[in-house]
């Protein structure tokens, strides 16, 4: 994968001055790990439509061991970089193994909507500025 990512704009050094260093560190880890797995299922997907062949190097759980955990973290703006890791982890699971997800009947649209509604409500916790844990104990 060579495509570069412009993490410094995505973060931005205003986010360090903000938050802890570890929440910083966990937001620009998580964000990586899920821009690598959007481009690896684009370009799967890429190879697969040529008619080309296409390797997965990772297994499924370790890709979603990676985004899983930050999914439940406290730090909202990495809750929000899990879940567009999760996404783009669906999709590379419904481009390699579409066979499977057919045969199992997972919806799969359905699935990637919850997880992106999930992203939506962080999202708006987060523009109201608490973490989601006071604003649902108020």
């Amino acid at each position: 994968i060579s495509a570069k990512m412009p993490l410094d704009e995505t973060v931005g050094p205003f986010l360090s001055l903000t938050t802890s260093p570890r929440d910083y560190e966990r937001h620009r880890a998580t964000l990586l790990a899920a821009h690598t797995v959007s481009i690896a299922a684009t370009q799967t997907e890429a190879l697969l439509t040529e008619g080309k062949p296409a390797a997965c190097t990772a297994t499924v759980g370790t890709i979603l061991g990676r985004f899983v955990p930050r999914f439940m973290d406290s730090s909202n703006n990495v809750r929000i970089a899990a879940a567009e890791g999760l996404a783009a982890t669906m999709s590379l699971i419904n481009v390699l193994h579409r066979e499977v997800v057919r045969e199992s009947e997972v919806d799969m649209e359905s699935l990637l909507a919850d997880i992106v509604a999930q992203k939506d409500r962080v999202l708006l916790l987060s523009n109201d500025g608490t973490q989601s844990s006071e604003k649902e104990a108020a």
